[in-house]
């Protein structure tokens, strides 16, 4: 004879509690855009400029805007899942750093969007895929953490 008085089993898995650590999460900002620079960016670069030949510079074009969009989704989705940091934080931090060097890097304090060899499309591009790419991710980890209630 089973015991009324037992509480049903439940299917629901017990979710660990992981403390989010600040002196991680400052750690993950100075770090992570660096690492986005030097580890994703130059091998994109690389194989875009194989895949592409010069005398396509369009495609090309739109190729790296895509290509670049993709990486850097990719990439703060994956800083999204690391649970010992506040991904927010890491991911603005990643988006502000690298609009801040491309918008040196492309001198628009001195030519603007009008820089000889770059359409003016393209030059807007950099200077907002960080964040649009941040701000996508940072939607997709509000839906995820939001709570829905019951209808039960």
């Amino acid at each position: 004879m089973t015991n009324p008085y037992s509480a049903p089993e439940s299917n629901l898995e017990i979710e660990t509690k992981i403390t989010k650590s600040i002196p991680v999460t400052i750690i993950f900002s100075i770090i992570a855009p660096i690492m986005l620079y030097l580890i994703v960016y130059y091998p994109v670069g690389i194989i875009i400029r194989k895949v592409i030949h010069p005398n396509n510079a369009s495609l090309g074009f739109i190729i790296d805007s895509v290509a670049t969009f993709l990486v850097l989704f990719i990439y703060f989705y994956l800083l999204s899942r690391i649970k010992i940091i506040y991904p927010v934080i890491v991911i603005l931090c990643c988006a502000t750093g690298l609009t801040g060097y491309w918008l040196i890097q492309s001198q628009l304090h001195k030519y603007g969007f009008n820089r000889a060899g770059y359409p003016v499309w393209y030059a807007v591009n950099i200077a907002v895929n960080d964040f649009v790419a941040a701000f996508l991710i940072i939607i997709v980890i509000w839906l995820k953490n939001r709570k829905v209630k019951n209808i039960d």
